[in-house]
């Protein structure tokens, strides 16, 4: 699940690594 959908999966992602390691 790299931004396979889009560049939307592509920011949820970068979003949701930073709010686990936070």
């Amino acid at each position: 699940m790299v931004g396979q959908m889009g560049p939307k999966l592509l920011y949820q992602d970068a979003m949701l690594v930073p709010c686990s390691l936070h």
